[in-house]
């Protein structure tokens, strides 16, 4: 790791962008809470995501106080793959 932190640090620092480009929200690291509507059925979310090949989480109350998708843009993904996701997302819940 230490003799790759710089492209790490550069690859993280890309998808925290496509992130921020999408929902205008800046993460630390790569787990992003999407916040969702109340009452907004995040788990029908979560399968429409699945069906297109994006695994998310879905947590809703209790375990939080309002719903949101959990996403992780992992680096052995591609960029790319992130946009189409925070693409399909951002129609979803605007």
């Amino acid at each position: 790791i230490l003799k790759n932190a710089v492209a790490l640090k550069a690859e993280i620092a890309q998808r925290q962008a496509v992130i921020g480009a999408h929902f205008n929200q800046t993460i630390d690291g790569l787990i992003f809470a999407c916040p969702m509507r109340e009452g907004a059925d995040v788990v029908l979310l979560q399968q429409k995501l699945v069906s297109k090949g994006f695994l998310v989480g879905a947590i809703r109350p209790p375990t939080v106080i309002k719903p949101i998708l959990r996403i992780i843009p992992r680096l052995g993904e591609s960029v790319e793959s992130l946009q189409l996701l925070c693409s399909l997302l951002a129609k979803e819940i605007h």
